[in-house]
């Protein structure tokens, strides 16, 4: 009872916040990921919070229904391996055409 409440006062709060940030903007660009992607397997072995923490970024904006997406964006090399790293574009509500054009020409660079 309570606590969906509050989340959901939280999630109104997270979407205004967008909403106005996008008043000014035309589009946030930041990392998909807080951190480098574990090694497959890995996963299993953490806490949920460790796993959470990973969709640290994401969530928000699921929570404000804006649209987002993840592409690719280069390969860094730690040790041995080389690592994918992505950055993810989000835009306003409604605003996918705007998102999936950034997007493109980003992607292409």
């Amino acid at each position: 009872g309570r606590y969906y409440k509050k989340a959901l006062e939280i999630k109104e709060i997270i979407k205004g916040e967008f909403s106005n940030a996008f008043k000014k903007i035309d589009c946030l660009i930041m990392p998909t990921v807080p951190s480098l992607p574990w090694k497959i397997g890995e996963g299993l072995k953490m806490k949920p919070e460790e796993v959470y923490a990973a969709d640290a970024l994401t969530i928000p904006a699921n929570l404000a229904g804006i649209c987002a997406i993840s592409i690719p964006i280069g390969i860094i090399q730690e040790g041995k391996e080389m690592i994918p790293v992505g950055m993810q574009v989000t835009c306003d509500i409604l605003q996918e055409s705007k998102m999936l054009s950034i997007a493109k020409k980003v992607e292409v660079l």
